[in-house]
C-alpha cells in the first residue's frame, strides 16, 4: 500500500505550468507545480542555555529526549552535548541546538549549529540564527564566524546573506554588526 499526503504535494506550488525537459537525448514536456510556497511563520522561539533551564540531577541528554530531540538522526548532537550548548524551544519543543563563545575584540563563534532532524526544512533553522544574532546584538557583538560543514549548510548561510570569507576543509562564513542588524530585522 502506498500512502500519500496530499498537503505536502499541494506545498510544492502555487501553479501547474507545462516545460520542456531533456533527458537521455529525449526532449519531451513535462508538468511541473511553480510558484513560491507560504512558509510557516514561527516566532515563539526562545533560546536558553541548556544548564539554566535543566531540572536540578537531571542529565542533558534525558532533558533533551523529554524537549523532542531526535538523537537517532541528529549528525552533531547525536551522542554528546556540550556543556554551554544553547537550545531553542518552540511549544515546548526543541527546534535546535547550538553551540557558540565569545572569543577576543567582541566576536561570536558558533562552533555548531543543528535544527532537530523532526523539525527541518520549516524555517526553523532561520529562526534559529535570527535568536543568535540578537542574542549577538544584545552582547555588544561586532562579528560572527562560523564554518560550515557541507553544501547544504554552505547554501543555507549564502541565503542568510553571510559573507564567505575561505574553504580549506569547511567553508568560513561572517557577518559583521551591519549585517546582523540588517537580518535580524528582515521578515
Amino acid at each position: 500500500m502506498i500512502e500519500i499526503n496530499l498537503h505536502k504535494i499541494e506545498e510544492k506550488g502555487t501553479k501547474k505550468e507545462w516545460k520542456t525537459v531533456t533527458r537521455g537525448g529525449t526532449t519531451f514536456k513535462q508538468r511541473f507545480r511553480t510558484g513560491k510556497k507560504e512558509k510557516p511563520t514561527t516566532k515563539n522561539i526562545t533560546m536558553s542555555l541548556i544548564s539554566d533551564i535543566i531540572p536540578e540531577g537531571m542529565d542533558k541528554m534525558d532533558f533533551m529526549t523529554s524537549l523532542g530531540w531526535d538523537f537517532e538522526n541528529s549528525k552533531l548532537f547525536n551522542s554528546y552535548i556540550p556543556l554551554e550548548a544553547r537550545v531553542c524551544i518552540e511549544d515546548g519543543k526543541a527546534v535546535s541546538l547550538n553551540d557558540t563563545y565569545m572569543s577576543y575584540k567582541n566576536t561570536m563563534n558558533i562552533e555548531l549549529l543543528e535544527v532537530n532532524p523532526t523539525q527541518r526544512r520549516q524555517g526553523k533553522g532561520v529562526e534559529t540564527m535570527k535568536e543568535l544574532v540578537s542574542y549577538a546584538l544584545s552582547e555588544d557583538v561586532e562579528l560572527i564566524k562560523l564554518n560550515s560543514m557541507d553544501a547544504d549548510s554552505d547554501k543555507f548561510y549564502d541565503a542568510l546573506g553571510m559573507e564567505k570569507i575561505g574553504q580549506i576543509l569547511m567553508t568560513s562564513y561572517r557577518g559583521d554588526k551591519e549585517w546582523m542588524q540588517q537580518f535580524v530585522n528582515t521578515k
